[in-house]
């Protein structure tokens, strides 16, 4: 259960090809390669809202989407280190080589994915 906030996925942004791991990223990977396996049924994220201030409830998270929380990722961008980390941490477990296609391992996909499931 992957929690997603707009702090957490901020650095979503400004990932490049070159961009060193970022660990949000390779965890979201590993899950949708798990389940691509058939080793997850499904993937179930909580998505939290910025803090809103109410009156009479006190401090409370808003919605995720209407908060503008899903940060706009460069289309067609694959992390090398994040993606180089799941073949790695696949081959240690022994679960295979990576079965989803290229064009779902960007960053804008796995985000997608992640918040459509």
């Amino acid at each position: 259960v992957p929690v997603l906030s707009k702090a957490a996925l901020a650095n979503f942004t400004g990932l490049t090809a070159a961009s060193a791991c970022n660990n949000v990223l390779l965890e979201h990977q590993l899950a949708l390669e798990h389940k691509h396996h058939g080793h997850l049924r499904a993937i179930f994220p909580v998505l939290v809202g910025e803090i809103e201030h109410h009156s009479t409830l006190g401090a409370l998270h808003g919605d995720f989407f209407e908060g503008s929380c899903t940060p706009m990722c460069q289309g067609g961008v694959t992390v090398e280190a994040v993606e180089g980390k799941v073949v790695e941490h696949l081959k240690r477990l022994g679960k295979g080589p990576l079965l989803l296609p290229g064009s779902a391992r960007t960053v804008k996909a796995t985000l997608a994915a992640i918040t459509s499931n």
